[in-house]
């Protein structure tokens, strides 16, 4: 009887890669607010905690990884677990690229507020007009990419270890 190592290795490394991503796309910076050249301020994803969903789903899908390296015999419940945890990345890395004004301006209305002793509410009621009248833009930077790239490998992984099957066992035609 010999195990098979067909979906390990052809699953393990891209859950490996696609849990790598999540876990360092939510250290980097995934928004920017910009007054002009020389005034930014950037949002990493753990100043929000959206990125300690994709740094929590990023070391499932990695943990997923292990199992198939493993050699779990569980190979569809790692599936669904990876599709589940990427999933959920993939979801909260769409939706903070839709509402990352909203959500950039509470991270630098709260840090001004606690520089200059104002309430968070006024100043981020201030950034919001600031933005609304075209003084500033926020931007979607490279560690909300790299969340949502990671999102899609783990999903491609899940995917691939429900629907690969396993060889029939010797003997089973008997």
């Amino acid at each position: 009887m010999q195990r098979s190592t067909e979906g390990r290795t052809t699953v393990a490394p891209i859950a490996i890669v696609g849990g790598a991503l999540l876990i360092v796309g939510s250290f980097l910076n995934w928004a920017e607010l910009s007054l002009d050249s020389s005034r930014q301020a950037f949002a990493r994803g753990t100043d929000f905690s959206y990125g300690w969903f994709t740094f929590i789903a990023g070391l499932g899908v990695a943990a997923c990884a292990v199992g198939w390296i493993m050699g779990w015999r569980r190979k569809p419940l790692l599936g669904l677990a990876a599709l589940l945890f990427s999933t959920t990345a993939l979801g909260v890395g769409l939706f903070f690229a839709l509402a990352r004004d909203d959500r950039v301006m509470d991270v630098v209305a709260s840090r001004l507020a606690s520089r200059t002793d104002s309430p968070v509410d006024a100043v981020k009621a201030s950034l919001v007009m600031i933005v609304n009248h075209g003084l500033a833009s926020v931007s979607v930077q490279i560690g909300l990419y790299v969340v949502i790239v990671g999102g899609l490998m783990g999903m491609v992984a899940g995917v691939l270890a429900l629907i690969s099957r396993q060889p029939p066992q010797e003997g089973a035609n008997s």
